[in-house]
């Protein structure tokens, strides 16, 4: 297997976990920087999907073999 290979299948992981619990991720990753227990805002979410669909296209794109 290969190191391409191995970066596709970290990257299509993350970006699945990303896709598909971006609030889960966000309390992980943000809610403590902040004092009140608010929600993400919808920009945020918007943002975090396109970054984690973009993360899951290359990493599909590196197990295939066409980004090398």
């Amino acid at each position: 297997m290969s190191q391409e290979q191995i970066a596709g299948i970290i990257l299509c992981v993350i970006g699945l976990v990303f896709c598909v619990k971006p609030t889960l991720v966000w309390k992980i990753t943000e809610n403590w920087k902040t004092e009140k227990s608010s929600a993400p805002s919808a920009r945020y979410m918007t943002v975090f999907r396109i970054v984690s669909g973009a993360a899951l296209g290359v990493g599909v794109l590196l197990l295939v073999g066409i980004l090398k």
